[in-house]
């Protein structure tokens, strides 16, 4: 079971976002893994937007086909295979040395604290923005305009989602002075202030 807690783990791994993030909706809400020789507990939760934590370590999770990729800040993704069969997940791949199966929690525990949503409130992003695809404007009232479309968006620790146009946009952000870089998974767009509000 340390194996398992240190490779999962690794949810304290980098900021992260997704230009599309997918979730399998089986895997929304709270498990409980026991190991019964050691007595180790681990829980995981994962919420509607994707957000998900162990135990304390807090970050993102998708889907894709039958894989679950974790994703947190200052480490690197971490991607397992999962099955869910009713009540029960099994995760298993990536550095596991075996299956690890949990349950659902029949009353699900409050999900962890991810902070307080932040929007506008952000010091320095809110003002006018180019990069090599166009302009941004990111108004105090919590809406940015990009590439002609206008979103709602909320920002906190270093990451920025996006709503208002289907599936929300995940990003992550560095803000440097004049300089402000979005990461959208692989990819990343660097922004000039052109005008502070």
């Amino acid at each position: 079971m340390r194996r398992v807690l240190l490779a999962l783990t690794i949810l304290g791994g980098q900021a992260w976002a997704q230009t599309a993030p997918v979730l399998d909706r089986a895997v929304i809400g709270a498990w409980l893994a026991r190991d019964a020789a050691s007595g180790v507990e681990l829980t995981l939760w994962i919420d509607e937007q994707g957000r998900c934590g162990l135990d304390h370590q807090l970050g993102r999770c998708e889907t894709r086909l039958d894989e679950l990729t974790m994703r947190g800040d200052g480490g690197h993704p971490a991607t397992y295979r999962y099955a869910v069969d009713g009540a029960r997940m099994t995760v298993s791949g990536g550095d596991l040395a075996e299956p690890l199966a949990f349950n659902r929690i029949a009353q699900a525990p409050r999900l962890p604290d991810f902070g307080p949503p932040v929007t506008a409130s952000v010091p320095g992003l809110v003002g006018r923005w180019r990069g090599v695809t166009g302009e941004m404007t990111i108004a105090g009232d919590g809406t940015l305009m990009l590439e002609g479309k206008r979103y709602e968006f909320e920002a906190a620790r270093g990451a920025m989602t996006l709503t208002g146009h289907g599936t929300p946009l995940h990003a992550n952000y560095r803000l440097e002075r004049d300089r402000l870089t979005l990461i959208f998974g692989e990819r990343s767009q660097v922004y000039r202030r052109i005008e502070a509000r």
